[in-house]
């Protein structure tokens, strides 16, 4: 008991999220299995024993699969689902050596990791094995080159698991029924399976950093355009109007079009990083139409802005006639308005509104994460500080 639960605790839990996107329940894919037959124990040692024994078994044979610990649960769990028929055996090859479960499952699985990147083997003269990789990569690996990180994200989404895995013959493997699935891994196309896996691209570019830290930024470029105005002050002439603006509350508007030159490089950058299978669900139709709110919320403060440099220049007489409320201070505050929820979708939004989804955040307390605003409040406070500071110094000299 004790064995079971601190060698399979990863795989339990991989089951457990495969098993809710399938809508069955865990236990249910242990039952009738025919590993539980083999113990004449009490049923629930022999359940927690047949997990553990197909649990080593997969990993004792599974070679350089190890590297992606979910595709070795992802096995194990049809192993424990599959059902005998008859008293042959679940995987039927007629091969002299190598396991059957070794050459008809892991090995095709490995030629196709291996195919991404190496053309063969060859044989030494001090008898070493040496790869030979494709054209080209021997010195630049490109940035849509798979990996086994890759490949392991495919089997950590169960939405996209479901709809990858398809077998020589067209069929889907989770059409297949539950106790097949382990027999029909002899006849997966891999090469199919795989094909759409990567979600992000390496780039060797700014562009890779910038979707990374795009939150840092933007907070950092908001603060510094906050200091500008903070310390600029009202010396047009008569009748002159400044590049950003005569009043406080105009310049102050000029702020906002932070908002959707960012997003602009937001949007660049996590194309830029976007792997294949990210873009090809981005293209499609139900893609982009759910991201057109989105992109008209981010363009709003370029328009809002617009129509405050143009009462601004025209004065308040042109609003009078629309309506006596309206001024110039009134169209400021809603471009402000406009823009603050653009700056809020940045800071608080989906970095890069993934999907394919990836694995969900880990859970934290409220304590932590009181603790982690508070230290970059601080640290943020203190950087306008000493930013004003020293432009109000600069200004002063000039």
């Amino acid at each position: 008991v004790e064995l079971n639960g601190e060698l399979l605790d990863g795989f339990k839990r991989y089951r457990d999220k495969l098993h809710r996107h399938l809508q069955h329940t865990p236990e249910a894919s242990t039952l009738g299995t025919p590993f539980v037959d083999l113990w004449t124990g009490p049923r629930r040692n022999a359940k927690e024993m047949a997990e553990v024994s197909a649990f080593l078994l997969v990993w004792g044979e599974a070679g350089n699969v190890r590297f992606m610990p979910e595709v070795v649960c992802f096995i194990v769990d049809l192993l424990l689902s599959a059902k005998l028929a008859g008293e042959g055996p679940l995987l039927k090859v007629s091969l002299a050596q190598s396991s059957a479960f070794l050459a008809s499952i892991i090995r095709p699985l490995y030629n196709r990791i291996f195919d991404e990147t190496y053309v063969d083997v060859i044989i030494t003269e001090d008898n070493k094995d040496k790869k030979n990789m494709h054209a080209g990569l021997d010195k630049f690996m490109p940035a849509d080159c798979a990996n086994y990180d890759d490949w392991n994200e495919l089997f950590c989404d169960p939405a996209r698991l479901t709809n990858s895995l398809v077998l020589r013959s067209g069929t889907k493997l989770f059409d297949l029924p539950a106790g097949e699935r382990f027999a029909a891994l002899a006849h997966m196309d891999w090469g199919r399976s795989l094909a759409s896996a990567k979600t992000h691209r390496e780039i060797h570019s700014l562009w890779g950093l910038f979707a990374s830290i795009h939150r840092v930024a933007f907070l950092h470029e908001l603060l510094f355009a906050l200091t500008l105005v903070a310390v600029s002050s009202d010396s047009a002439e008569s009748g002159e109007i400044l590049v950003a603006g005569n009043a406080m509350l105009v310049r102050l508007s000029a702020v906002g079009l932070l908002v959707p030159l960012h997003a602009a490089c937001w949007k660049l950058s996590s194309w830029f990083t976007a792997g294949s299978a990210v873009r090809k669900h981005r293209c499609r139709a139900s893609a982009v139409c759910k991201g057109m709110p989105l992109c008209i919320l981010m363009s709003l403060p370029l328009a809002s802005y617009v129509l405050v440099r143009y009462v601004e220049v025209k004065g308040d007489s042109m609003l009078q006639r629309v309506h006596t409320g309206l001024t110039l201070q009134a169209v400021a505050k809603v471009h402000l308005l406009v823009s603050a929820c653009g700056a809020l979708v940045i800071l608080c939004g989906d970095s890069a509104a993934k999907t394919p989804r990836q694995q969900q955040l880990t859970p934290t307390s409220c304590r932590p994460k009181v603790l982690r605003w508070l230290f970059w409040l601080i640290v943020l406070s203190l950087k306008a500080r000493l930013s004003l500071n020293a432009v109000s110094a600069l200004d002063t000299a000039m």
